[in-house]
Order: structure tokens, then sequence, then C-alpha cells
């Protein structure tokens, strides 16, 4: 079935920012604020208990995995799809590979490579999957549709926005899933597919929501504004930064917010919205946040950096990539980070991809080159394998 979006409530209006762009000098470390200690409760009821079962593996966007990645650039398989991969995987608990590619398909891969089913959307997939506790997958379509998926490829419903949907889903431990729409709305759905509301920002939402352990959704927008959402719809507030915003919020146990925007800037955020600091880098950033156990911030640039951000905000070390680094990183729980990065023909140049293993100091543990730009972020599964998209048509298995 279709379902539509009429119905629920709707909230939220054109912002008028609550806060201004401004740098500030950092503190020694982000505070720890008591406020905020209903943050630390875990979120994971409305997921699959699997090694990667969401985009940046955990409502908040940590991208940490419990388990050790491939610790050398050995290609297990690869599988091809009809267009370019942009989606990022999802593994559910008997280890199946779900993602998406431009050729409008869901797929679901045994740990082996081979295909265990496909799903056809009306448009191409940049969305990452969700995956439920009871294995129900959930990923959007640029037809405009969120699709409920069945463990088999069966469609159990589809809930239609007004536009676009290039937001990943996002469930929440009661079972709500969260999900942006280019129609300028973030949506909350019920575990039926009916709309419980949406809140309406002033221009089109590409990010994935985020979630703080309060219930607080967070997400950026191409207002330029990064949002804060109560459970109910309301806005809680917002930050305006200098630019749209198409990188994920991550959020730390605190309730810490850390997003990129196209203004080159990482953002650190307190739970109330204001600025703790924000990090400067020479281009745009696409890429989402990870957080490190140690607290360090790792995010990509179209700059080609991989930057490692201290908790105070300064610089830590910084390693140049091939190309765009919009990948979203994945830290192993050796503390390694992996991250893609691609260059496109612009100005008569040479499409080339690169996936990167790189060592807790920033130095390269190894690199892996593709036929084409890396713009998926990689996934970390239960035996160290690395599962990334690419450009040139493939879903690469890296390792163990």
């Amino acid at each position: 079935m279709t379902v539509r979006r009429d119905g629920g409530s709707e909230t939220g209006v054109a912002p008028s920012p609550d806060a201004a762009l401004a740098e500030v000098s950092p503190p020694d470390a982000l505070p720890q604020d008591p406020a905020s200690a209903d943050a630390s409760r875990d979120l994971s009821a409305g997921l699959a208990a699997s090694p990667w079962p969401m985009f940046r593996a955990d409502p908040r966007h940590s991208g940490q995995s419990r388990f050790a990645g491939a610790q050398t650039a050995m290609p297990r398989w690869s599988f091809p799809t009809a267009a370019s991969i942009y989606s990022s995987a999802a593994i559910d608990a008997d280890n199946v590979i779900y993602f998406g590619s431009f050729d409008g398909k869901v797929y679901a891969l045994n740990p082996d490579g081979t295909q265990r089913w496909s799903f056809t959307t009306g448009g191409q997939i940049w969305s990452s999957p969700a995956i439920g506790p009871d294995g129900t997958v959930y990923v959007g379509s640029m037809d405009g549709q969120l699709y409920a998926l069945g463990k088999d490829g069966t469609k159990q419903w589809a809930f239609a926005t007004g536009g676009q949907v290039s937001s990943s889903a996002v469930l929440g431990p009661d079972g709500i899933i969260y999900v942006g729409s280019t129609d300028m709305r973030l949506y909350a759905i019920n575990p039926n597919g009916a709309q419980k509301w949406s809140f309406l920002t002033a221009d089109k939402l590409y990010a994935t929501p985020a979630l703080a352990g309060d219930g607080t959704i967070v997400i950026g927008g191409n207002d330029k504004n990064i949002y804060a959402v109560n459970p109910d719809g309301t806005r809680k507030w917002a930050y305006a930064t200098g630019d749209w915003i198409g990188s994920s919020a991550a959020i730390d146990e605190a309730g810490n917010v850390f997003v990129g925007s196209y203004d080159k800037k990482l953002y650190a955020l307190a739970p109330d919205g204001s600025l703790r600091w924000s990090f400067t880098t020479t281009d745009r950033i696409l890429s989402s946040p990870a957080l490190a156990s140690d607290g360090t911030v790792y995010v990509g640039s179209m700059d080609g950096g991989l930057y490692a951000v201290n908790p105070n905000g300064t610089l830590k070390w910084s390693l140049q990539t091939i190309g765009y680094a919009q990948s979203s990183p994945a830290i192993g729980a050796d503390g390694t980070i992996y991250i893609g990065s691609g260059r496109d023909t612009a100005n008569g140049g040479t499409a080339m991809g690169r996936l990167y293993a790189v060592n807790p100091d920033g130095t390269q543990k190894w690199a892996f080159n593709p036929e084409a730009q890396v713009y998926a972020s990689p996934v970390i599964a239960a035996d160290g394998t690395i599962y990334c998209g690419s450009y040139d048509k493939r879903l690469y298995a890296i390792g163990p």
C-alpha cells in the first residue's frame, strides 16, 4: 500500500535563527552537561541487533563499530549493479547486506556476495537502508517515497512525501521512523506507515536526522539551519550556519551536536543549541562526522582532507585523500578510520576513487582503488569485512 502524507500533525515555520554564525574560543573539552544525563540511554531498541543496522551505525550517528575492520586492502568479492552507488550499506542480524543503487533498486546480498533479492522503486536511491528489530528494511527513493520491505523483499507499505527522499530513515526506540524530504519537511511515521507528524522547514532536506538520548531529533537543511525538534514535532531550537547543510549530525552521549556545512565549517553545538566551537576547513563539508571514544571528531571535506579534530575544536591531524572526501568516516573497534574519496571528470580530468584505512595517528594503513569515485560511506561487519559502494556501479567486500 501507499501511505499518503495527509494526516498527522504539521508543525514548524520558516525559521528565524536562534543563534548567529560565530566563532568562539574553544574550551579545553566539551562539557558533560548534567541536564543531558538522560542522553546516555540506549537508543537501539528500534533497530536490528546487528553489526551495522543503519546509516552511521546508530541513531546518534556515531559512526563507531564494536568490531575491528579489515587490516589489509584485500577485495573478497564485488557485486555489480546497473548504475552508480551512493547509498551506504546496512547489515542485519544474519549478516545480510542491504544497499541501494542509482538504478532504482534495493539489493539484499548474502555474505558471500550472491544476490538474495532486489526490489525496484520508481527513482534513484541515494538513501541508506535502516533495519528494524523484526528485519523490516526501511529505505527512501528519489521517487518521493519511503519504503518498508520485508526480509523477503516484499513491500509492506510505502509512505509518499511531497518531494524526493535522499535522507535515510532513523528508527526510534519506540518504533517511530524519522526521515527528511526535499518537500522541506521532517516526517515522523508510525510503524504501520501512517504519519504521526511533520515539521516544516524553509528549504529542502537532504540530510539524515539523528536522535539524542532525550528523544530530540536533529537535522540540517538547505535553509542553512540546524534544527532540533522535540519528540512531539515542535521546534526546540535552530542554529544558523553560513550555507546549506547536507552533512548529517552526530550526537555524543552528553547531547552535544556535531555537523558540517557547505560554509566549510564543522560545528559543535551544546544540547541547547548554543555554539561550543567551529572548525574551518578549506572547502565545503558534505561528509557526516564520526565520534571516537576518546572524543576525537573525524570528518571529510571537499578539499580532500580527512580531519581529526580534538574535543576542544583544535586540529589533531589531517590526511589528504585523492579527491572529494564527501564519504562519511567509519571507526573500527581498534580505532582505525575508514573513508572513501574520489574525483570526477570536471575540467577534463579522469574519474577515480579510493577507499582508505587510516590509523588513529593519521597515518595511512591501506588504500583500495576501485574504478570510480567512492562517495558512499563504508560499513564494518562483525568479521571485519568492509562493505562500500562506488560510482563504478559495484559494491565491494574488503577483507577481513
